[in-house]
């Protein structure tokens, strides 16, 4: 099949090419294809370009519509990092999708190997262009990356429709329940496990060697700079440090201000990318917040089934990596004395099952309150990002703007016209102040 590598290479003829093969229908005709459509929402910043497309097709005598996403690298200037810093950030997702994914399931049971599908969407399409091209090319020779990723619309177009954990987060979407935590940390043992049987069986990957695929996933060399996480660390505990000074709390914003300089810090922060010598050593997803992650829900509201979406982060790491992620993303200090042991628990006995040696979960626990602080720091302010009913400025693009816009939601007088979503991110940061110190974290 001619390689696709922007969405417009996705005519009717190569699209009923693309159904046949991965829906295994050979009889399925496209008969329209209607002109894509950019999707976007508040506060999102894709690593891609997103694009909807609405396919209808006849099979045997029997019209129906398929509601699909066409996702595609991007070409802006800032896409020529990916490749020069060997981030390949498309590669990684189309590599995960064509190769990893399916050999995968072919190393863990049956059972696994259907969880394991289960929490990613049916894609009908993953290229790119590196899965030709030489990865260690000098970097002035690599082109762009070029390609496309073809996967069913979950918002659209499905028995069961999907909503972002995201809206759900919000006030009116009746906020994150444990039935929602437990359902996302099972499906991520899922994914962590599955990779840990790879890492044991010491084999490759598609036609790249163990060596290789090692080499591709593993951290950035940034990840071990203490200057950078020094002024990261910095940056984000500073709404924390303006709260506590706005409340006239002398003595924690002194804490605060301590922790922001302090050298430990930043080794209790660069501990959570310890993993080597770890025994739940996996490949991270990386990127594991509330807006990479998709629920389906029953009448009642609760949750039915969840997918998790992209994989363009994958990078060898602990699993604290990712579980402190969407536990500081999505929930608050109040859910965590409550539920986080309980979710911890669960999403263990799934990972043991994957694990050739079982680990007691007093040393997993202990492993991941090591790690923490990561969580504590990066994503105790992400709420700015999902729960503001209004655009906020990109915090990677325009980070000084992001901050002020920042700053005056979280100092502002509350009044009674405010948005609920709004006082919910100030009690959360609040909170979250409070949780810091009584747990001795700062």
């Amino acid at each position: 099949m001619t390689a696709v590598e922007k969405v417009t290479d996705l005519t009717a003829s190569v699209l009923q090419d693309l159904l046949r093969l991965s829906l295994n229908s050979p009889t399925i005709t496209v008969t329209s294809v209607r002109d894509p459509e950019e999707l976007d929402g508040i506060n999102n910043n894709y690593g891609s370009d997103l694009r909807k497309l609405e396919v209808n097709v006849d099979e045997e005598g029997k019209s129906r519509n398929l509601q699909l996403v066409a996702k595609s690298a991007l070409q802006s200037w800032s896409a020529w990092g990916s490749v020069w810093f060997n981030l390949f950030i498309f590669y990684r997702e189309a590599f995960w999708f064509s190769t990893a994914l399916p050999e995968l399931c072919k190393l863990v049971s049956e059972e696994q190997a259907a969880a394991l599908v289960e929490v990613v969407p049916k894609v009908h399409l993953a290229y790119c262009n590196y899965q030709e091209e030489d990865l260690a090319r000098c970097f002035l020779g690599k082109p762009k990356e070029k390609g496309v990723i073809l996967m069913d619309n979950l918002k659209e177009g499905s028995e069961d429709r999907f909503v972002d954990m995201k809206e759900i987060e919000r006030t009116n979407g009746g906020g994150v329940k444990t039935a929602h935590m437990r359902m996302v940390l099972e499906g991520l043992a899922h994914f962590h496990g599955a990779w840990m049987v790879w890492l044991r069986s010491g084999k490759g990957l598609g036609d790249r060697t163990n060596h290789q695929i090692m080499d591709f996933f593993k951290q950035q060399g940034a990840y071990q700079y203490k200057w950078m996480w020094k002024m990261v660390i910095k940056r984000v505990m500073n709404n924390y440090s303006l709260l506590a000074e706005a409340k006239n709390e002398q003595s924690i914003k002194e804490k605060v201000d301590a922790f922001r300089t302090s050298p430990e810090a930043v080794e209790g922060f660069m501990k959570a990318f310890d993993y080597k010598d770890s025994k739940f050593k996996t490949v991270c997803h990386s990127d594991f917040q509330t807006s990479q992650i998709m629920f389906s829900l029953n009448d009642d509201g609760s949750p039915k089934r969840v997918k998790i979406l992209d994989f363009q982060g994958l990078t060898l790491g602990h699993p604290a990596i990712d579980i402190w992620t969407i536990v500081y993303a999505a929930t608050d200090p109040k859910y965590r004395a409550a539920h986080l042991e309980d979710d911890l628990h669960a999403y263990h006995t799934i990972l043991s099952t994957y694990m050739d040696v079982a680990v007691d979960f007093e040393e997993f626990k202990q492993e991941m309150e090591e790690r923490r602080v990561y969580g504590m720091a990066m994503f105790g302010n992400f709420c700015f990002l999902t729960l503001s009913p209004t655009p906020l400025p990109s915090p990677a693009k325009e980070l000084s703007k992001y901050s002020a816009a920042v700053k005056e939601i979280l100092l502002a007088k509350e009044t009674e016209e405010d948005h609920p979503d709004i006082k919910e991110i100030r009690r959360r940061v609040n909170s979250n102040l409070t949780e810091m110190v009584e747990l001795g974290l700062i």
